[in-house]
């Protein structure tokens, strides 16, 4: 055959090839599980369980979409936490917060703001996503119970625009320094933050594990700081403070994933002999 009218026949065969790599980065939604132990949980608490998604960025409600939910459903949810980046369209916002609302999590369906929502009217869309039930927490707390059990659910809103305040939500405790503590954060760089104010568990995303991870030669650029490169994808560990950061679900910039698969996380909470005292803040005042 001749070289170049192989060279032709070869090319569409390697692109071919190409593209069904990049789709294939795109479709299989991997189940990561995940167990933490946490001092002072009580009894009733031990086994909770939590499915955590995350960045979504969501124009409609398609395949990828009804793959996540259908998958956090089979998981059985206690709570149901999505930590950010859902869309920018009221709209679609409501239509995903009744889908996951929907999935029945006993304890609650609990979002925080990203910075994608602020792409677009971040008010409408959490008026959307509380409309349809999900509990938006921005630098807010709930106290979810089952049983004699209680944790404490802490959400902190975008820091990219400046909105997170996590002594302001810590502040809701009223002086509660033994119940534990979940904080859902969009970005992962409140970890430092975190363990210092005794955070138990932490739930990130935002930064999609890399989105594109090339064998052997790790991301392919930046995100944007080292704090965010370090804490790219995965468990992380200061005292006793966990973090896991959740490679999400959707893609942004370029609409597809390599070596970076789409994620549903679960979270299964182990109760522990002895006790902790977690740190408060103190504003004279404020609690007055």
């Amino acid at each position: 055959m001749h070289p170049r009218r192989a060279f032709l026949i070869v090319l569409p065969a390697g692109l071919l090839v190409a593209i069904g790599v990049l789709l294939a980065g795109n479709q299989g939604i991997v189940i990561e599980r995940c167990v933490v132990e946490v001092p002072g949980l009580h009894a009733d608490l031990d086994g909770l369980r939590i499915v955590q998604l995350t960045d979504l960025h969501s124009s409609r409600v398609g395949a990828l979409e009804k793959a996540a939910f259908s998958a956090a459903g089979g998981l059985t949810p206690d709570i149901l936490a999505f930590t950010g980046d859902l869309t920018v369209d009221s709209v679609v916002a409501g239509e995903i917060s009744r889908r996951m609302v929907a999935i029945g999590a006993p304890l609650g369906c609990f979002a925080v703001m990203g910075n994608v929502e602020y792409d677009g009217d971040a008010e409408a869309v959490a008026r959307a996503m509380r409309g349809a039930g999900v509990v938006v927490l921005r630098n807010e707390v709930r106290k979810v119970r089952r049983g004699r059990g209680e944790l404490w659910v802490l959400g902190v809103d975008d820091p990219s625009t400046g909105r997170s305040f996590l002594e302001g939500a810590l502040l809701c405790l009223r002086g509660d320094d033994v119940t534990p503590r979940l904080l859902l954060a969009h970005f992962p760089t409140v970890f430092t933050q975190a363990a210092h104010w005794g955070i138990d568990i932490v739930l990130a995303g935002h930064t999609h594990g890399g989105q594109i991870r090339l064998p052997g030669s790790g991301y392919l650029g930046s995100m944007g700081s080292e704090e965010l490169d370090k804490y790219a994808r995965g468990d992380f560990r200061s005292g006793g403070t966990w973090m896991h950061v959740s490679r999400g679900l959707g893609t942004s910039k370029l609409p597809f994933r390599v070596g970076s698969p789409p994620e549903v996380t679960l979270i299964i909470l182990q109760s522990v002999q002895g006790s902790a005292r977690r740190p408060l803040p103190q504003v004279a005042g404020a609690l007055d």
